[in-house]
């Protein structure tokens, strides 16, 4: 038993020493905000009314809340990638999700080209 909580602990502190040097190399290169500046200022420009609510060492989340509305969007620095995460809550059309990861270095282009497409098309299938 004392075998598996030593390994448990050397394995969190590992996991805890990577993570906060990815934030220290994130922060040496701009932070979240800089780093992927291309597409939150795509994400921030879907909606007039897109506003950061949330910015960390590593992710930032937008969002537009409205009265009966609310559509979100995160992006997350992890281990040599970035984590894109949709959500979409109205009382007219219920909750959805969608979730991208990409190459930490992919252009931001290409991230934002799949990102509209796909949210196209999962749009037109709820609609049609």
């Amino acid at each position: 038993m004392t075998w598996v909580l030593v390994i448990i602990a050397i394995i969190i502190f590992l996991f805890v020493s990577s993570k906060k040097e990815e934030n220290i190399r994130v922060a040496k290169q701009g932070g979240v905000k800089h780093k992927y500046g291309t597409l939150i200022a795509y994400l921030l420009s879907s909606h007039p009314k897109m506003e950061t609510q949330k910015l960390n060492t590593d992710s930032i989340t937008m969002a537009v809340i409205e009265p009966g509305v609310r559509t979100e969007f995160s992006i997350r620095h992890g281990f040599e990638s970035v984590s894109v995460f949709w959500s979409h809550h109205s009382t007219g059309y219920g909750r959805h999700r969608l979730d991208w990861t990409f190459p930490e270095f992919q252009s931001q282009e290409e991230m934002i080209n799949e990102i509209e497409d796909d949210i196209a098309a999962y749009e037109h299938k709820l609609l049609f």
